[in-house]
């Protein structure tokens, strides 16, 4: 009986320890363990993660940051081939980012699944994204006295490559701004600052309840269904000018050239121009091949499929600035090459400051500028501007979103800088509105003038509207220009 009594304890006793193996002496001693406890192992792993940037070339002295579930957050810098290297990395859920002063880019690893070398790819891409653009202005009413104008704008959602989408934006966020003309700026050829008409016309206004929307909703992108899917055909027309030069003197819109050549693919076509022509005012001379404007390449211009086979000849645009900018000849041009085949949704993005100064007097500009809107519109060529200035005074605001507004087909938009940096983000959303008509949001505002006649057919309302937008740890304020003709 003591026996079995003793040897019921050693067994209970071997339960409330949870040993792996219990024995017991049959005389109520302490239970002996019949084999050692396992240590918990944990496989390590070593991480490699090699960082490029948007033409695929190594980003050096990146710093990449690897944190996780299991581990604390790890630091290390590229090398040379763009490679940073983690031993010992506890396999879990993963965290990798990489930055530079100019870039950056994050990936999530869900596991890396027991392996003993995990190599991940992390694209980054610019921290200057696109400085907003405008897809589209409706005008809703306008006061019979030409005092008021009520219109609603289409403005595009860029997601900030750190942050992503913006939250919802509420009517207080978008404000449009007053304007008051500029008396300044006009010595070599009149420009209108706020209100285009008739030549020597301007006109101040400003928003009513201070600017602030009436109204804003968030409009999804409409897309092409699964029974028309069409090819694409975007060409990227260049000025090569001067005063471009002098806009980008790092040449960033080379680099933004080579990223919208990567876009190439057997079913969306690109090609590249650029333009530029002789001063005779000044004696500058253009130094590219062909003048008003150089389809590439030279000896048999096309479109193709295998845009990366141009990038020498976007290095060789470094050494072929020069001149004047003559816009509309060139995109005559342009429009001719890229006409719209069937099923083919074609588009022009030309990066310039949007002013000619071969085209003549104002009204024989804005002439010109109608003739070549109407040719887009026969030819299903869309226009998107990308306006690259160093200073507001040096760009033409409203002929930039004249020639997108007006224009041909439904993936258009405008956009402005002053900044080089923010073209590849840029064009990344040109391409992308182009493909997949990128969501916007909707706002309708009203401004007033205190002038009759202010507002009435004909006229171009030049203006810009301030967004403010928050993230889920950041808010910022974006202005972004737009103009609006009234019909």
């Amino acid at each position: 009986m003591a026996t079995g009594r003793g040897s019921g304890r050693g067994w209970l006793l071997c339960l409330m320890l949870a040993v792996g193996g219990c024995g017991g002496t049959g005389n109520g001693s302490p239970p002996v363990s019949t084999r050692a406890p396992v240590p918990a192992v944990t496989a390590a792993t070593t991480l490699i993660v090699t960082v490029t940037d948007l033409l695929g070339s190594p980003v050096a002295g990146a710093e990449v940051q690897v944190s996780g579930t299991r581990m604390p957050a790890r630091n290390a810098i590229t090398d040379v081939v763009g490679r940073a290297e983690f031993p010992g990395v506890v396999d879990g859920e993963l965290h990798v980012s990489s930055k530079t002063a100019d870039l950056y880019g994050y990936a999530q690893i869900p596991s890396m699944n027991g392996a003993a070398v995990f190599r991940q790819p992390l694209l980054v891409r610019s921290i200057y994204t696109a400085p907003g653009g405008i897809a589209g202005a409706t005008v809703n009413s306008v006061a019979d006295d030409g005092r008021s104008l009520e219109y609603t704008l289409s403005i595009l959602r860029i997601p900030d490559p750190r942050f992503g989408e913006s939250q919802d934006l509420r009517p207080e966020d978008a404000r449009v701004m007053a304007c008051t003309p500029d008396l300044t700026n006009d010595a070599q050829r009149f420009q209108p600052d706020c209100v285009s008409g008739n030549d020597g016309f301007d006109a101040g206004y400003d928003g009513f309840d201070s600017g602030r929307a009436l109204s804003i909703a968030r409009i999804p992108g409409p897309g092409y269904d699964a029974i028309f899917r069409p090819t694409f055909s975007s060409t990227l027309l260049l000025d090569q000018s001067a005063a471009a030069s002098a806009a980008d003197p790092a040449d960033a819109r080379l680099f933004a050239a080579k990223y919208f050549l990567t876009w190439s693919h057997v079913e969306h076509v690109v090609g590249l121009a650029a333009f530029a022509a002789d001063d005779a005012s000044s004696g500058r001379i253009a130094l590219l091949p062909q003048k008003p404007v150089t389809i590439f390449p030279v000896e048999s211009p096309g479109l193709t499929t295998t845009g990366r086979n141009l990038f020498s000849t976007v290095d060789a645009l470094a050494t072929l600035e020069g001149g004047v900018a003559p816009l509309y000849a060139a995109l005559d041009r342009t429009i001719d090459f890229a006409a719209a085949r069937p099923d083919e949704v074609s588009a022009i993005v030309v990066v310039t400051d949007g002013r000619d100064p071969t085209c003549g007097s104002r009204s024989e500009c804005r002439a010109r500028r109608e003739a070549l809107l109407q040719k887009s519109r026969d030819k299903k060529v869309a226009i998107t501007t990308i306006g690259l200035a160093s200073s507001a005074a040096a760009v033409d605001r409203e002929a930039l979103g004249e020639l997108s507004r007006g224009s041909g087909g439904h993936s258009k938009a405008a956009f402005w800088t002053t900044d080089p940096r923010e073209l590849s983000g840029s064009v990344a959303v040109a391409l992308s509105h182009q493909q997949i008509q990128t969501g916007t949001t909707n706002a309708r505002f009203r401004i007033q003038s205190s002038a009759p006649g202010t507002f009435v057919s004909g006229h171009t309302v030049i203006g810009w509207v301030r967004l403010h937008e928050c993230y889920e740890f950041a808010c910022s304020d974006r202005d972004i220009s737009y103009t609006i003709k009234i019909p």
